[in-house]
C-alpha cells in the first residue's frame, strides 16, 4: 500500500511538471481568460486559467502541499505528520452559582481571636481582699468582697456586690508573770469578754471604667444598698450575754485601677469609703418600753483582688 501512494505521487507530480513546461501565463493572470488557445486550423478558444491555486514544492515523502486561494506558499518543505500549530488562543470566565436550597459554609473567626467590637456585652466578677477602718476607732475589720455584673462597650459594668467584715476582740487581764526554762517569759492572763462583729452590705453598683493608659484601667464606681450588722458580746466575770442585729440602707463609694495579669484576668486595686446608719428596735428592760438603737457603720479602707470576664 505505501509503494502505490508513492507511484500515485510521482505520477501526479510528473503531470504537474509536464503542464508547467507548456506556454507561460502572462503577467497579468486576469488577462489569462482571454488569451486565445489554438485547437485546430483557423479555430482559437479562450485558454482556461484557475487563479488563486499555487503549486506547493514536492516534499521528501513525494507529496504535495496544497495552498488555499490567497493563502501565501509555506517557505520550506512539509514533512509527514506536522500538525499546523493554532496562533490565536481563546480564554473564558467560568462562575459558580449555588443551586436554589444548597447550603454553603463558609470559615469563620474563632469567638477568641475575634476582634472586640465597642457595642460587646461581656460578664466580669472581682474577688477583693481588704481591711475596712470604721469610725471611731473601734478597730480594723477583715473585709472580703465579691462584685460581679455586665461589662457594657468595655467601659460601665453594672451588676451586684457583697461584703463581709469582720472583727472579734478579746479584753484580757494579767494574772501573773514568771520566767520559764530558758529564760522564757510566761505570762497568765484571765478573758474578761469577747466581742464579736459582722458586717454585711449587699448593694447594686455601678462601675465606669474612664480610660486605658498603657495598660493601666483607671475606674470609678458606687453603690447602694441594704447593710446588715451582727454584734455578739460575753462577759465572763458577770456571765451575761448580748447578740443584736442591726439594719440599714447604706452607699459605698470607691476608686481605683487595674493591671493585666493574662488572658482575661486583671490585678485591681482601690480606696472605698462606707455610709450607713444601722438600727434596731428593742424592748427596755427597765421600764419595758420600746426603744430604737442605732450603730454607725461608717468608715474607709483598701482593698485589692483579681477581675476575670468571659
Amino acid at each position: 500500500m505505501p509503494y502505490t501512494a508513492r507511484f500515485t505521487s510521482a505520477a501526479v507530480a510528473a503531470l504537474l511538471l509536464s503542464a508547467s513546461a507548456g506556454p507561460a501565463l502572462p503577467a497579468d493572470p486576469a488577462s489569462a481568460l482571454y488569451a486565445p488557445y489554438p485547437l485546430s486550423a483557423g479555430i482559437q478558444a479562450p485558454r482556461p486559467t484557475l487563479e488563486g491555486v499555487f503549486r506547493a514544492p514536492a516534499s521528501p515523502a513525494g507529496e504535495f502541499a496544497v495552498a488555499s486561494p490567497g493563502e501565501p506558499l509555506q517557505a520550506g518543505p512539509t514533512l509527514l505528520g506536522e500538525i499546523p500549530v493554532p496562533t490565536g488562543i481563546e480564554t473564558s470566565m467560568v462562575t459558580y452559582r449555588p443551586r436554589p436550597g444548597a447550603t454553603t459554609h463558609t470559615s469563620e473567626p474563632s469567638p477568641s481571636s475575634a476582634p472586640k467590637s465597642s457595642s460587646d456585652v461581656r460578664s466580669v466578677s472581682q474577688l477583693n481582699l481588704g481591711y475596712f477602718v470604721p469610725d471611731g476607732g473601734l478597730g480594723t475589720r477583715f473585709d472580703l468582697g465579691v462584685r460581679g455584673g455586665p461589662v457594657i462597650a468595655n467601659t460601665l459594668q453594672l451588676g451586684v456586690a457583697a461584703d463581709w467584715m469582720y472583727r472579734t476582740e478579746t479584753i484580757e487581764r494579767p494574772i501573773s508573770s514568771r520566767t520559764g526554762p530558758g529564760g522564757t517569759p510566761i505570762t497568765q492572763t484571765q478573758a474578761l469578754s469577747r466581742a464579736t462583729t459582722n458586717m454585711f452590705p449587699i448593694m447594686a453598683f455601678a462601675q465606669l471604667h474612664i480610660f486605658d493608659l498603657l495598660g493601666l484601667k483607671p475606674f470609678i464606681g458606687g453603690a447602694a444598698g441594704y447593710q446588715v450588722l451582727l454584734l455578739h458580746g460575753e462577759d465572763f466575770t458577770t456571765g451575761k450575754s448580748f447578740d443584736g442585729t442591726f439594719g440599714g440602707w447604706g452607699w459605698q463609694a470607691w476608686a481605683g485601677g487595674s493591671l493585666p495579669l493574662g488572658g482575661s484576668a486583671r490585678l485591681t486595686g482601690e480606696a472605698f469609703f462606707n455610709d450607713a446608719s444601722l438600727g434596731r428596735d428593742t424592748a427596755d428592760q427597765a421600764s419595758g418600753q420600746t426603744i430604737h438603737e442605732t450603730v454607725d457603720g461608717g468608715g474607709k479602707g483598701l482593698r485589692f483582688g483579681v477581675a476575670w470576664g468571659f
